[in-house]
C-alpha cells in the first residue's frame, strides 16, 4: 500500500518514470479494447483512473462517467480531460453508490492501494453497484513475474516491508463474487535507459512505495548496485511484468 504523505511526489515520479517507460497501459489498452469491440453502455465507473489513458476506453463507450480517484494531481487532469465526468476525491472504502448503479465498472491495477486485508470486501462492494448483465473488469499484477522477482530481491537486500501487496490474481478473482468469468493475460516490460539517478530514485519511491526520506545515500548505493547487476551490454535496465485481466458478468435478474 502506497505511503499516502508522498502525495504529489509519487504521482509526478510514476508518471514520468512508469507511465513513461512502460508499455503496459499500451498493451492493456489494446487487450480491453479486444474484448470491448464495439459495445456501448449507460454508466461506467473508472475506480483509480490514474493519468485517465485507460478512462478513455470506457469514457467512449459509455454515455455517463463516474471515477474515484484521491490524488489532487490526476483529479486535476482527470477533470481537464473528461470535463462532464462525476469525481469522487474519496477513497474508493469510503465511497458509497446505490446498488445497481453501474453497467461497467473498471478497477485497473488500483487494490495494492489498499490492505490485502481489504481487497475481497471492496471488490464485493464494486460487484454490488453492478447492474443486471453489468460487467466488472479489475487487473492486478501476478507474483509469476520478474517484477516481483525483482521487488522480493530489494526489500530484502533495503531491509523494508514490501509497499505493496502481491497474490495470485487468478486465485483471488476465482475467490471473489462468485467466481470471475473470465481471465486474460498479458505481459509487458518497462525499459529504462540513462538517467541513473531517476532510475534509484523510481525503485525507491514507485518500485518499493518507500517514502522520500528513505531515499538516503546507503539505500541508493544499494540499489544502484542492483541496476548494475541487471543492466544489459546496451546499458538498458529492464523489468518484465505480467498482469490479469478478471471479468465478471452479472446474471440478469
Amino acid at each position: 500500500m502506497v505511503r499516502p504523505e508522498q502525495g504529489s511526489d509519487y504521482s509526478r515520479l510514476f508518471s514520468s518514470g512508469y507511465y513513461a517507460k512502460s508499455d503496459e497501459k499500451e498493451i492493456l489498452a489494446q487487450r480491453l479494447t479486444e474484448y470491448l469491440k464495439n459495445e456501448t453502455f449507460d454508466q461506467a465507473l473508472d475506480v483509480g483512473p490514474g493519468d485517465g489513458r485507460i478512462t478513455r476506453l470506457i469514457a467512449e463507450r459509455s454515455k455517463g462517467l463516474t471515477a474515484v480517484e484521491v490524488e489532487e494531481d490526476y483529479r486535476r487532469s482527470f477533470r481537464q480531460n473528461f470535463p462532464k465526468a462525476k469525481l469522487f476525491e474519496t477513497p474508493i472504502q469510503q465511497t458509497n453508490f446505490p446498488s445497481q448503479s453501474f453497467d461497467l465498472i473498471l478497477a485497473s491495477h488500483v487494490f495494492y492501494y489498499l490492505p490485502i486485508t481489504e481487497w475481497h470486501s471492496q471488490l464485493t462492494r464494486c460487484y454490488e453497484w453492478l447492474r443486471p448483465e453489468g460487467r466488472l473488469i479489475c487487473i492486478l499484477n501476478t507474483p509469476e513475474c520478474e517484477w516481483w522477482e525483482f521487488y522480493r530481491i530489494l526489500s530484502e537486500r533495503l531491509k523494508v516491508v514490501p509497499g505493496f501487496a502481491y497474490t495470485d490474481a487468478r486465485a483471488f478473482f476465482q475467490a471473489t463474487c462468485g467466481g470471475v468469468s473470465e481471465c486474460i493475460e498479458y505481459d509487458s516490460k518497462l525499459v529504462w535507459q540513462g538517467d541513473r539517478n531517476g532510475l534509484i530514485e523510481f525503485l525507491l519511491a514507485i518500485f518499493l512505495a518507500l517514502p522520500l526520506e528513505m531515499i538516503n545515500e546507503h539505500n541508493s548505493r544499494i540499489v544502484n548496485d542492483f541496476i548494475d547487476e541487471h543492466t544489459a551490454s546496451d546499458g538498458s535496465f529492464s523489468v518484465g511484468e505480467r498482469a490479469v485481466i478478471g471479468i465478471w458478468k452479472k446474471a440478469k435478474k
